[in-house]
């Protein structure tokens, strides 16, 4: 402040000089409240918390926002979108009055805050009441009201002003965030307004900048919050998926000894009565395949409990791989591989190591056989190697188990998830379609628990190689599980009923069964099977005393010969492999089967790609299939075209009812379509006769033509057309055969000149006779005959006449077949009749209308003649109207004048 003197130095004023800071404050103080919003942005870890971080920041900048609270809003999911249902006061800036209730100490001058709001209900109030305040640069409207118009904001969706008691004023905001791709209300912010200060412009940016802000936060609360329970929903699916399959697997170990304890004795009971052996032997077998199943489930599943306990002893590596690896040797000889075991002397290898080796007997077991056993699986030419040698890494020696082979590979997509526990690889070339997916998740499993791991390499069509890494000595170890080598022998006194190496190579074994069945090929007709529809139906109902032909796809060697048992005593059945092996088979056979029993679940070729093969092929296309699934998430089948399907286990009986049911449906469907195609060619042999005819084409050539066509539609021995002149009722001439009928000279015949006299009286046109035993003198012997007699419209008759050995019936079809030839000829000649008189009666009216328009040229003409004379007697006549005549005389001209007109 600086004074200001008058001109005589005295005292006059005062100068005061201020600048105004107040919108630096304000800019200062909103970006401070803003940044403190953003630094917590990502603190939140679920919605509820998300709303606390909003109100601990509104506290600690309580300036521009002296209060807030927030509704948080519950949803109802319809079919056309989300509906509000309630709104839950979740937190506010007040403190609690009530911690354990939660309950605020909500200033009196606000307005009525409820905990909980019903958004279905309709509000107690109509909230109609606004109230206009008009600041210097701003004007607004203001809802008044007793409670907060949280109704209001769901129904508009837009931001609301009130009033409060005290003529304070605070606004409310709907906050959406998204949920399922959809933007849905989640939350309602009340922020109360500084009463010193106006809701100018830069006020209420302010606050929509804050609720972007909150937004933010909440949305990624509620994201968080989601995440987490997803991942606690999926964790506890996990753990109940493998306490179930701990729990299963004890239960099925009980039942399982029960049964194989007995099965033992039972075999050993029974080695004379061979059928009954060789089943009880199957029963063995797969319920040795169960147990590994089972025992390998146990295992996963303790491991990824941690529960299961190792007991790692010292061990000679070498020797024991040794042992282990040659088990194998008597399966490579079998599939024909080379079968390579490259593994030093145990005492060298020893040596080089320069320590012990310390491992789990059983683990290590499940890690040999499982690799080894996929090996030999998936590979069906070249070599199998197991080779162990030692690999100086950083200094230090490194045990390498490698197992290697030159089969099918393994695409780049399944070796990402190749040890991940159930994915099964999608390459179908392996020798069997059968497993789990748990084997390699195993493997690596027991592999880290050694301390180790496990790497593979693959390419598609060239082979894998799987490389084991072990560490010698035992610091890597737990030392609760080491023991020592005397303990280790106290260990291994104890006997499992069935060893790892039984359960393994049991497998094995049904890979070198060879896939036999007997040489019998079916007679495959070189057409298509629509071709072959034309057998006579009557030889095929004469068929079905014989066996059906059943065409057995299976790659279980067990499940394809106890099938075959059951069937072969009702069928006549033949078996093969896979998919690949049906194709084959199909290809090289003669006679196609009457069904196919396919398995879905096969290697190189599987069950739905065969139907799908089949069906796309005109000659097996319409061959029943039946499809056998044991998978409980396979599709039925019948979407890709299977007539039916059973799921494993099934019935003896059940199996063989369906299998013949669906052979007749096809004997059916197959009937039919023979019928569809008869009457189209009998349409087309109609149509044909007809446009022949009415084309000009004389009877002799279109009877050619014709007959030509009967005898493909018609199984006969021959077919003929015979034509009968008025004048020589007792002899006929042939004038047109089949193809394969010999000619036949004129022969007398005196049933013919009855026959038609018969025709001439009755007025008939035509008439169809069946001689089921008749003397051909053509041929010397009797013969079963089908003859129509036809009249032509010139007054001839001609006949078309079958043959059959004698005695042979003729069908109402073929019969009919007959009579719609006469029919349609008779037609077609009474059509030429109608046709040839119209043309005469058209040529006839012609001719009439010629005459007539001769006629008038001649009346006109005679009538421009006789006008010229006729107008001059007229005039003549006229002129006497002024002369002196007699009466005489003018009678005459008037008479003459009359007559004129």
């Amino acid at each position: 402040m600086s004074p200001i003197w008058k001109e005589d130095g005295t005292f006059w004023a005062a100068l005061n000089m201020t600048d105004v800071t107040t919108h630096k404050v304000l800019a200062n103080r909103r970006i401070k409240s803003l940044s403190d919003l953003t630094n917590h942005i990502n603190d939140a870890d679920s919605l509820e918390s998300a709303c606390h971080i909003i109100m601990k920041s509104f506290r600690e900048n309580d300036k521009d926002i002296p209060f807030a609270l927030i509704y948080l809003i519950d949803n109802d999911k319809l079919k056309s979108g989300f509906q509000p249902r309630t709104a839950r006061l979740i937190s506010t800036t007040f403190n609690y009055k009530d911690l354990y209730n939660k309950n605020w100490d909500i200033p009196d001058n606000l307005l009525e805050t409820p905990k909980t709001i019903n958004l279905i209900e309709n509000p107690d109030e109509n909230y109609d009441i606004f109230i206009e305040i008009k600041r210097p640069t701003s004007k607004h409207l203001f809802l008044k009201c007793k409670s907060w118009p949280i109704h209001l904001v769901v129904k508009e969706d837009k931001d609301i002003k009130v009033l409060l008691k005290n003529g304070s004023q605070a606004m409310l905001f709907p906050i959406k965030t998204l949920y399922g791709g959809e933007l849905i209300l989640s939350t309602i912010l009340i922020c109360g307004i500084n009463p010193n200060r106006e809701l100018d412009n830069d006020y209420t940016n302010f606050l929509r900048l804050v609720v972007s802000y909150v937004s933010t936060i909440i949305t990624n609360g509620k994201l968080r919050e989601e995440e987490r329970k997803q991942v606690e929903m999926l964790t506890n699916l996990n753990h109940q998926k493998l306490k179930f399959f701990q729990n299963i697997s004890r239960e099925l170990l009980t039942p399982l000894t029960l049964i194989l304890s007995p099965l033992d004795e039972a075999i050993n009971s029974c080695l004379q009565e061979r059928t009954m052996h060789s089943h009880l032997q199957i029963v063995q077998r797969n319920t040795h395949r169960l147990l590994k199943l089972v025992n390998n489930l146990l295992q996963s599943s303790n491991i990824e409990n941690g529960q299961l306990k190792a007991h790692y002893c010292e061990t000679n590596i070498a020797q024991f791989t040794q042992e282990l690896a040659s088990n194998f040797n008597n399966i490579a000889e079998e599939l024909g591989l080379d079968y390579i075991i490259d593994i030093p002397d145990p005492d060298k290898f020893k040596q080089a190591l320069g320590n012990e080796v310390y491992l789990d007997h059983d683990m290590f077991e499940t890690i040999v056989y499982n690799l080894c056993s996929n090996a030999f699986k998936n590979t069906w030419n070249g070599q199998v190697k197991v080779h162990l040698y030692i690999e100086n890494e950083n200094e230090r020696n490194t045990i390498i188990l490698e197992v290697s082979d030159t089969g099918v590979g393994i695409s780049e997509v399944d070796l990402l998830n190749i040890f991940q526990r159930f994915h099964r690889t999608k390459s179908q070339q392996s020798r069997s379609y059968e497993g789990t997916g748990i084997g390699l998740a195993l493997v690596k499993e027991l592999i880290t628990y050694h301390g180790g791991e496990i790497s593979v390499t693959s390419k598609v069509g060239q082979g894998t190689t799987f490389k084991c890494r072990f560490q010698p000595g035992f610091k890597h170890l737990p030392k609760n599980q080491v023991y020592s080598i005397k303990n280790n022998n106290e260990l291994n006194q104890e006997r499992h009923l069935y060893t790892k190496k039984q359960l393994y190579l049991e497998e094995g074994l049904q890979w070198i069964q060879s896939n036999e069945f007997t040489n019998k090929r079916f007679i495959l007709n070189p057409e298509s099977i629509d071709d072959s529809d034309n057998v006579d139906i009557g030889e095929t109902s004469s068929n079905m005393t014989k066996k059906h032909k059943i065409l057995l796809v299976e790659d279980n060697t067990d499940m394809r010969n106890h099938l075959e048992r059951l069937l072969r005593k009702e069928f006549e059945v033949y078996c093969v492999y896979n998919g690949y092996e049906a194709i084959i088979f199909l290809t090289k056979s003669i006679e196609l089967p009457d069904l196919i029993l396919s398995d879905v679940m096969m290697p190189n070729i599987n069950g739905c790609e065969l139907l799908n093969m089949l069906r796309s092929n005109i000659t097996t296309r319409l061959i029943p299939i039946i499809l056998l699934t044991a998978r409980a998430d396979e599709n039925s089948g019948l979407e890709y075209g299977a007539d039916d399907y059973l799921v494993k286990p099934f019935s003896s009986r059940e199996l063989i009812t369906r299998i013949y049911t669906n052979i007749k449906l096809s004997q059916l469907r197959n009937q039919l379509i023979f019928q569809q195609c008869k009457h189209e060619e009998i349409k087309q042999l109609l149509t044909s006769i007809s446009s022949n005819i009415l084309s000009g084409l004389d009877l002799k050539e279109t009877l050619s033509e014709a007959i030509k066509d009967i005898h493909q539609i018609l199984p006969c021995d021959r077919v003929f057309a015979i034509s009968y002149e008025p004048s020589e009722f007792k002899n006929y001439t042939i004038i047109t055969l089949s193809k394969d009928s010999k000619a036949i000279s004129d022969t007398k015949l005196e049933q013919l000149e009855a026959t038609i006299n018969q025709l001439k009286s009755e007025d008939k046109e035509f008439k169809i006779e069946v001689s089921p035993n008749t003397y051909c003198v053509d041929i010397c012997k009797q013969v079963s005959m089908l003859s129509a007699i036809i009249k032509v419209h010139d007054g001839s008759w001609v006949g078309i006449k079958a043959h059959r050995s004698p005695n042979s019936s003729w069908s109402d079809s073929e019969i009919e077949l007959f009579r719609q030839i006469s029919t349609q000829i008779n037609l077609v000649f009474d059509y030429l009749i109608l046709l040839e008189e119209k043309l005469i009666n058209e040529s006839r009216i012609k001719f009439i209308k010629a005459t007539d328009n001769v006629k008038n040229m001649i009346l006109a003409n005679l009538s421009h003649e006789l006008r010229t004379p006729l107008g001059t007697i007229i005039g003549i006549c006229s002129s006497f109207k002024n002369e002196s005549l007699t009466v005489q005389q003018k009678d005459f001209i008037k008479s003459y004048h009359i007559l004129l007109m």
